[in-house]
């Protein structure tokens, strides 16, 4: 592939947090070790700020989360309504400024821990995806309580659903 036009380039939006920002670049290096694909990792620039991810051919983008978690005092729910006002806005110029200088995304990947992500990316007419960074089980469990198999909250011990979720995730395996 010749040219930037013909470059699949890829934004991944990771919640600011090792445990999220490790398991996409892995995914992202995977990705640009393809030929024609550029890969951005994007994430918190508090984070960035601490840290500095070993990217290899994956590029690396920052947006605000308005201060980081210690700002907003450790208080979780006073962070992420930060992070989505701050990050959304920033991830809208990163789409708008990708295009200008003529390597627009192709698709946005990000962690469903960023639930807005999706809408920015779909103002801009980008097709996104989710990329869960936790373990198969854990999705399983999610997508168990989200069918009605297993209540929440949890209460007690429930043998007999904790051995079907097993036996659900070892026929996954197979």
């Amino acid at each position: 592939m010749t040219g930037s036009s013909a470059m699949i380039h890829v934004l991944l939006l990771s919640y600011p947090s090792q445990g999220h920002i490790n398991p996409l670049l892995q995914f992202a290096k995977r990705l640009a070790s393809h030929s024609g694909v550029r890969c951005t990792l994007a994430t918190a620039r508090s984070v960035l700020a601490s840290s500095n991810p070993s990217a290899g051919s994956v590029h690396i983008a920052g947006f605000s989360d308005g201060g980081g978690l210690d700002d907003a005092a450790g208080d979780i729910s006073a962070y992420l309504p930060r992070l989505e006002s701050f990050g959304s806005d920033d991830v809208d110029d990163l789409l708008r400024s990708a295009s200008t200088e003529g390597r627009p995304v192709r698709v946005v990947v990000y962690d469903p821990l960023l639930p807005w992500a999706w809408r920015v990316a779909r103002r801009h007419g980008v097709p996104c995806a989710a990329f869960f960074t936790q373990a198969c089980s854990v999705n399983l469990a999610y997508a168990h309580a989200w069918t009605g198999l297993a209540t929440l909250p949890v209460v007690g011990y429930n043998l007999d659903i904790c051995i079907g979720m097993f036996i659900s995730v070892l026929h996954i395996v197979r």
